[in-house]
């Protein structure tokens, strides 16, 4: 089984796949091999990747927080955030300089639309429904919350938020200016023993690429952890290997290498 992320290693600047990729997945899924993705993204950002790949294993959602078979929207597992600390997140956000975005039951919810959540849902091609007032929402059904903006007052954020709250979630900074609430013990690592454990193929069996700090839980956690030379320092140094960079094509590289006996 081969998992690869999104952003940043599966898909060029312009969120395209190239051709040499997607005719490299083909012949891999042919062989008999298992394709999927692990993101950050929601449901409704990644069915067409279901639809151009024929993902044949469920794929890795909010950086780990659900496992779904794209191809009926199944959910094979899942983990909540707490409602403390939704209602914690959720009370500080207004003294932030940050837009959030809360996800519950596949759907994404915001407050009220900003610059910042347009360009967000215009990239990751999502719906992002205005509700007002987060209180209509149920705080123990929040598979994660996303907050977009200053990185410079993440920190700040998350120690007042820890401070707060007995139990701590997991925190993500998947880019530059995204902070990522997420279930305790939840990462793309965690995600793919749940993966492995479902489809019956042995964490050894399973390869996974990534480029992010997000990607780094699932890096250490596959039989084999690659990084594309685009990737960050800290994910280039816990993989096992590198591969060529998200625009040269890193996944095809790694896919070609695998079906001719010459990754390793």
């Amino acid at each position: 089984m081969i998992v690869s992320d999104i952003d940043g290693t599966l898909v060029d600047e312009k969120q395209n796949v190239s051709k040499m990729t997607h005719d490299a997945v083909d012949r891999f899924m042919a062989k008999g091999g298992l394709f999927t993705v692990a993101t950050g993204r929601m449901e409704a950002a990644v069915h067409r990747f279901q639809e151009k790949f024929g993902l044949n294993a469920p794929a890795v959602l909010y950086n780990g927080a659900r496992v779904v078979d794209l191809a009926s929207d199944r959910v094979i597992h899942e983990w909540k955030l707490t409602a403390l600390q939704v209602g914690t997140a959720v009370s500080m956000i207004e003294r932030y300089p940050m837009d959030m975005i809360l996800y519950q039951d596949g759907k994404a919810f915001i407050k009220t639309m900003t610059p910042a959540l347009s360009e967000h849902a215009e990239k990751d091609r999502v719906v992002l429904n205005e509700i007002g007032s987060f209180d209509s929402l149920d705080p123990a059904q929040i598979t994660k919350s996303l907050m977009i903006g200053d990185n410079n007052c993440f920190q700040a954020f998350i120690d007042e938020f820890n401070n707060a709250v007995e139990l701590k979630p997991e925190f993500m900074q998947s880019e530059t200016d995204y902070l990522e609430i997420l279930p305790f013990g939840v990462d793309k690592g965690e995600a793919v023993k749940t993966l492995s454990d479902y489809s019956t193929v042995p964490l050894s069996e399973i390869i996974c690429i990534g480029d992010n700090m997000n990607d780094l839980g699932m890096i250490k956690t596959a039989g084999l952890g690659i990084a594309v030379e685009n990737a960050h320092p800290e994910v280039k140094a816990a993989a096992d290997m590198i591969a060529p960079s998200n625009l040269n094509n890193g996944v095809a590289d790694v896919i070609d290498r695998l079906l001719d006996d010459s990754l390793l």
